[in-house]
């Protein structure tokens, strides 16, 4: 789907433009590198204005920002076992780090990193409800580097060790 759809007639200004372009590099005359950037400087001028002809500068940055967010807790979902940081799903979605830290926070008042610590946090607490797995044995399944390293983790997020929220849940 198309960011934005051009009009007929947008379209024959920016043909033009990029005729024009074209014309500048195929020959070579005085100033030619400084026609060229004058043209793409025009050639995005008239593509904003249709952008902004359409409304899509405002209007939908708040539907572009929740479709960005879905498609990140989509992927976060799918791969928060082996991918921990943002930028990581930031160059899976084509965006920054910050920009994509930025929606997540605007959509879900929580940042992206919280929603990567949320997301292993429940798997933790469901492997150790619902399996008899050792700790250390869900510390290397969810592919921390050690058990010491995941009831930090752990701790830190549900406010007990592994084993005692096993006991207390279980």
């Amino acid at each position: 789907m198309p960011v934005f759809q051009v009009s007929e007639e947008e379209l024959q200004r920016i043909v033009g433009l990029v005729m024009k372009i074209d014309e500048e590099v195929q020959q070579s005359r005085t100033g030619r590198v400084k026609a060229v950037k004058l043209y793409l400087y025009l050639l995005l001028l008239e593509a904003r204005r249709s952008y902004e002809r359409q409304g899509l500068d405002g209007q939908r940055s708040g539907q572009a920002g929740a479709s960005l967010v879905s498609r990140y807790l989509r992927l976060v979902g799918v791969h928060y076992l082996k991918k921990r940081n943002v930028s990581e799903y930031a160059g899976l979605l084509g965006v920054s780090a910050n920009h994509l830290n930025r929606m997540v926070k605007e959509v879900t008042g929580r940042t992206a990193s919280e929603c990567i610590r949320e997301m292993l946090v429940q798997e933790a607490k469901s492997l150790l409800r619902y399996t008899d797995s050792s700790v250390s044995e869900i510390a290397y399944q969810m592919d921390f580097s050690d058990p010491a390293s995941f009831n930090r983790f752990f701790r830190a997020a549900a406010d007990a060790t592994p084993l005692i929220w096993r006991k207390r849940y279980k």
